[in-house]
C-alpha cells in the first residue's frame, strides 16, 4: 500500500507552498510571504491567528482564519475522543 502524503490532502497547502520541494519544513504563506519553519502544522497556526510558536498572518482573510481555527478545534476534539476510548479499555 502506498503511503499517502499530506501534500495532497492537508487544508494548509491551499494557502502556502514549499520554498524548496526537498525541505518540507519551510512553508511560505501566499498572503504575507513569511516563511514558517516547522512544517504544515506550524504554518496552519500562522494562518489561524498565531500561537506561541509563530506570529499570526496579518493578511489572511477572516473567513480563512475562522476555517483554520475550526480545523484545530475539530482535531482537538478528535484527540480527546481517542483518549477517552483508550482510558475506557
Amino acid at each position: 500500500m502506498e503511503k499517502q502524503t499530506t501534500r495532497k490532502t492537508d487544508l494548509g497547502w491551499n494557502h502556502g507552498y514549499l520554498v524548496n520541494p526537498k525541505v518540507t519544513n519551510d512553508v511560505t504563506c501566499k498572503y504575507c510571504l513569511i516563511v514558517s519553519k516547522g512544517g504544515i502544522h506550524r504554518f496552519k497556526q500562522h494562518l489561524a491567528d498565531g500561537y506561541k510558536n509563530i506570529k499570526a498572518c496579518t493578511k489572511c482573510p477572516a473567513h480563512m482564519r475562522e476555517e483554520m481555527i475550526d480545523h484545530f478545534d475539530k482535531k482537538k476534539k478528535e484527540r480527546e475522543k481517542m483518549n477517552l476510548v483508550y482510558e475506557y479499555d
